[in-house]
């Protein structure tokens, strides 16, 4: 499975530099392209660990045949559309009444039904059109200040070791982090 997304949020609507300024207590706007490169960085890191995405995007999900799929990411709000490489290998698009979808859970579920032949010589030969993400005013809290503290330890511990001593990313944050994952 293949998962690509076609857009991509204002990193603003998750936390504003602003925000992490004030949480970092800098006044000055020297850091703010750093403070932001940060925020970036570890809004990415949430993502990978969660499976979840901060922000409401559009993507796609590449699959090889028409068999129950559970979705990587979530959570899913839509699937919009499901297409197809026929057996001339060109994309068709596969009717609603042909699949089921379960989108209550933290894993998206897709089973089919009573499908077309796919085209034989080709990889990723189902695609499901997608929206996943968070809404702007739903993002669970725990998940922002996981982010909060991220940028906090990266603007204090800029290089990868000290030499007087080693830091690492603090445990609370996988704590915070925990009752979000999605597990495939």
């Amino acid at each position: 499975m293949v998962t690509t997304f076609t857009t991509s949020p204002s990193l603003d609507d998750i936390i504003t530099t602003a925000e992490l300024k004030n949480h970092l207590r800098v006044d000055v706007s020297d850091d703010d392209a750093l403070i932001g490169a940060f925020r970036d960085a570890a809004i990415s890191f949430v993502q990978q660990i969660t499976g979840r995405v901060l922000c409401d995007v559009d993507g796609v999900v590449y699959i090889d045949s028409f068999r129950p799929v559970t979705l990587d990411n979530g959570p899913v709000n839509s699937i919009t559309s499901i297409q197809y490489l026929d057996y001339n290998n060109s994309i068709q698009t596969l009717p609603a009444n042909n699949y089921f979808v379960d989108i209550a859970g933290p894993h998206a579920r897709i089973r089919f039904h009573d499908v077309p032949d796919l085209y034989d010589y080709a990889l990723n030969r189902v695609i499901i059109n997608c929206n996943v993400g968070h809404a702007e005013n739903a993002i669970p809290k725990p998940m922002i200040h996981a982010v909060r503290l991220l940028v906090g330890h990266m603007y204090e511990n800029r290089a990868a070791a000290e030499i007087r001593t080693v830091s690492e990313i603090p445990f609370g944050i996988h704590s915070l982090l925990s009752p979000f994952r999605i597990f495939s």
